[in-house]
């Protein structure tokens, strides 16, 4: 389901839009709750790739992927 809403985003809003960085980030979520680090790590990289072109390093959705890809390279181990 995931997929599909990440197909509908990017054909409404394109590929740069906010809306499918949250599709990215919820992908690898559930990719990284599968325990597919790698894919995990690729859909929250393009998230944050996205959030970080429309939105400045201090907000809050750019703060949240940088804490989601911490989490997955860290092990789930807070710092």
């Amino acid at each position: 389901l995931y997929n599909q809403a990440l197909q509908i985003d990017l054909a409404v809003y394109g590929e740069q839009h906010p809306n499918v960085a949250i599709r990215y980030n919820n992908l690898g979520i559930a990719y990284s709750d599968a325990g597919d680090k790698q894919k995990a790590e690729h859909y929250l990289q393009q998230a944050l790739t996205i959030m970080s072109e429309v939105y400045s390093p201090d907000h809050p959705s750019v703060k949240t992927i940088q804490e989601n890809i911490d989490s997955i390279i860290n092990g789930g181990q807070s710092e």
